[in-house]
């Protein structure tokens, strides 16, 4: 049970940090997309680590802090593809590493790493998936990939989602 308390509580400080990123700011808000000139790239967007320990075993999650950049939660949701998946974070894959057996629900994921998506039914609680696979090297869907970044995992584009 300190297992689920500890963990739902990473998940929530994590989402937390998420939502926050997302809302839109007072003071300097992102320009967006359509502000940006034609083939400039869009900067990187920073990368936050959140880290609880559970009985003294590490449990982190690595994710790319996102911004609205003038778009809303409604528009975005409304690209999702018809499996309804949606990756958490931006750029590289969001990541969650545990030492420890956890409990995610009703479900048990063994210590290791995982790749975090999240379920956005139309109607419906969501629902945090947990997958096995990292993504890619972004260099193998990107040939100009930056070297700093090219063996970064990235999502796997297409294709059925292993959960």
């Amino acid at each position: 049970m300190n297992n689920r308390f500890a963990f739902a509580a990473a998940v929530v400080a994590a989402a937390s940090s998420l939502a926050l990123a997302q809302a839109p700011q007072t003071a300097t808000p992102a320009p967006p997309e359509s502000a940006r000139p034609q083939g400039e790239p869009r900067p990187r967007a920073p990368r936050e680590t959140v880290t609880a320990l559970l009985n003294g075993r590490k449990v982190s999650i690595e994710y790319g802090r996102p911004s609205l950049g003038g778009r809303t939660i409604d528009a975005l949701l409304s690209k999702l593809a018809a499996d309804r998946i949606w990756r958490a974070g931006v750029d590289q894959v969001t990541t969650l590493t545990t030492e420890a057996d956890l409990m995610v629900g009703d479900t048990r994921a063994a210590a290791g790493k995982y790749s975090l998506y999240v379920y956005a039914p139309e109607t419906g609680p969501y629902a945090l998936v947990l997958n096995r696979d990292l993504g890619v090297p972004l260099k193998s869907i990107f040939a100009g990939a930056p070297p700093e970044m090219a063996n970064e995992p990235w999502p796997r584009l297409g294709g059925p989602m292993a959960r």
